[in-house]
């Protein structure tokens, strides 16, 4: 039969790589200094895991909502504004309780006021002088 009798193992091993980037992750984050490093490795992490089965498996869900949570704030503390825009809007649409919608509700109000304050002209030109990019 054409079936693949490895697949067990290959999802296995997703999950496994999957949490050793995760814990890289919050060993950068937890040196306050690395927190690019730890979004690039939450964006890796996840990508190991296929889109079809992120949010569709049980096995995956709850890696992959901490995973995405983590990468919400890391965006969110980095300045990139728009992908924690991005990943929180994943949360808030993939919670299933009121518990795992109060970290990314809590964001959204954060995301809501830094959106009101880089409206701000001369908080934009202090940006641009430091090279820090934000949202248009």
């Amino acid at each position: 039969d054409g079936s693949n009798h490895n697949t067990p193992l290959i999802h296995n091993n997703c999950i496994k790589w999957a949490r050793v980037y995760l814990f890289a992750s919050k060993y950068c984050e937890c040196n306050r200094s690395a927190f690019a490093e730890s979004a690039s490795l939450l964006q890796d992490g996840l990508a190991l895991i296929e889109d079809n089965l992120k949010w569709s498996s049980s096995v995956y869900f709850d890696l992959v909502f901490e995973m995405t949570e983590s990468l919400a704030r890391m965006k969110f503390i980095i300045g990139d504004i728009d992908g924690c825009k991005i990943a929180n809007d994943e949360l808030l649409l993939r919670a299933m309780s009121i518990k795992q919608k109060l970290t990314p509700l809590t964001l959204q109000i954060e995301i809501q006021i830094t959106s009101k304050v880089l409206k701000n002209t001369t908080f934009r030109l202090v940006l641009k002088q430091l090279n820090v990019s934000y949202p248009r």
